[in-house]
């Protein structure tokens, strides 16, 4: 069971009831993040940036009242052309449906290296920077050898 929202750019947000079960299995997304007291991811969404060509996936967390949004960013969107897509991206973080502090976006590590390096440095750029989601952890480091996480503040 899912609902709708459409925003100004014609994104597509869904909220899954279910698990990724209701997601394509081509990509498989890290295994929720779960305190004893409720469940740190509270969206799952996807998006379709039909001007780059380019399909986005991942979830919004929510840790204390904080929220962020996590999108995975695999080869075929580091190949792809982002800026449309990026900018409707932290668009949809301050709708207040969402109202995310933050979008982290996951990059492959397993990507071309140059498109990668390109990536992040281009990210760099506009404000985006590394980070580790140590916060989601309970105070556990968390660092992932599929994915790099960047993030900016919205």
């Amino acid at each position: 069971m899912t609902s709708d929202m459409v925003n100004d750019y014609g994104v597509d947000a869904r909220r899954y009831s279910d698990s990724a079960s209701s997601m394509d299995s081509s990509v498989s997304f890290p295994a929720p993040i779960q305190s004893l007291e409720k469940r740190a991811i509270t969206d799952w969404i996807e998006m379709w940036d039909y001007v780059g060509g380019i399909r986005f996936r991942g979830f919004v967390a929510d840790k204390e009242g904080e929220k962020a949004m996590l999108v995975f960013f695999d080869q075929s969107v580091i190949e792809g052309d982002l800026k449309a897509g990026l900018m409707a991206l932290l668009e949809l973080c301050e709708v207040d449906y969402f109202s995310c502090d933050r979008l982290v976006v996951c990059i492959d590590r397993h990507a071309d290296q140059v498109a990668k390096d390109t990536l992040t440095k281009d990210l760099g750029w506009i404000g985006f920077s590394l980070t580790t989601l140590d916060e989601f952890s309970h105070g556990e480091e968390l660092i992932s050898d599929k994915w790099l996480f960047m993030e900016m503040e919205t």
